[in-house]
């Protein structure tokens, strides 16, 4: 656990305890929860704490990304949506009913 005040709002982590995130090796849990669920505040503090480069690793390796949340990111990485696994992965298990 890390010894520094968890620096992100809490409400992406209804599910745990923030105060127990390791927030600074845990990285791979942290970043998709913060994109996909914090404050402006919390993305700008994202970036100021992991870097564009970590965030954009962690991210196109990430199975499930929100549309929305996957065309933001295509736009500040400059990517094609193919380079996202989300996107292939989605492309390999289309539905065959909408629901």
């Amino acid at each position: 656990m890390s010894s520094e005040k968890f620096p992100f709002s809490t409400f992406p982590f209804w599910d745990t305890d923030p105060n127990k995130i390791d927030w600074k090796k845990n990285k791979k849990f942290v970043i998709p929860r913060i994109i996909e669920y914090g404050t402006a505040k919390d993305w700008q503090l994202l970036k100021a704490i992991y870097g564009l480069s970590t965030i954009k690793e962690i991210m196109l390796s990430e199975r499930n990304i929100n549309k929305k949340v996957l065309s933001f990111l295509i736009c500040i990485f400059e990517v094609p949506k193919e380079s996202f696994r989300c996107y292939r992965e989605r492309q390999l298990h289309q539905q065959h009913w909408p629901y």
